[in-house]
């Protein structure tokens, strides 16, 4: 009897399996618009221009893959190590038109086991007009 109550429980868990990972919706804006915003998902900010994922033009909006609690959940591969997460930053090229060159980036942070990393941000403003 004990076994057929813990073979039906066993068979009950084993169908209730729960993601602990999730898309979070990103807005991503800039002054003026049509920045080209990319991703890169990386050990180092340093490394961030190895991998870019384009993400879009702005206005728009990007799905973030994170843990359920809301902080980033990056590729193992971006990790340094299981105490020392990696990064990931979000890079703007302005848009045709604008006078400067330089790229305008945001990073955060990764979670490990051991400490939550950065939040995913609802929305990133890039700013070309300072």
């Amino acid at each position: 009897m004990k076994a057929c109550a813990f073979l039906i429980i066993a068979s009950v868990c084993a169908g209730c399996s729960t993601t602990s990972i999730r898309q979070f919706p990103v807005r991503l804006e800039s002054d003026p618009p049509g920045a080209r915003v990319f991703l890169s998902e990386s050990a180092a900010p340093q490394q961030s221009e190895k991998k870019n994922s384009y993400l879009g033009e702005t206005p728009c909006v990007a799905m973030i893959t994170g843990t359920r609690s809301g902080y980033f959940k990056l590729p193992k591969i971006a990790y340094v190590s299981k105490y020392m997460p990696g990064s990931a930053t979000f890079t703007a090229e302005p848009p045709r038109g604008v006078l400067t060159s330089n790229t305008i980036s945001f990073t955060y942070r990764g979670s490990t086991g051991y400490a939550d990393g950065d939040r995913i941000p609802q929305g990133i403003f890039f700013d070309f007009t300072k």
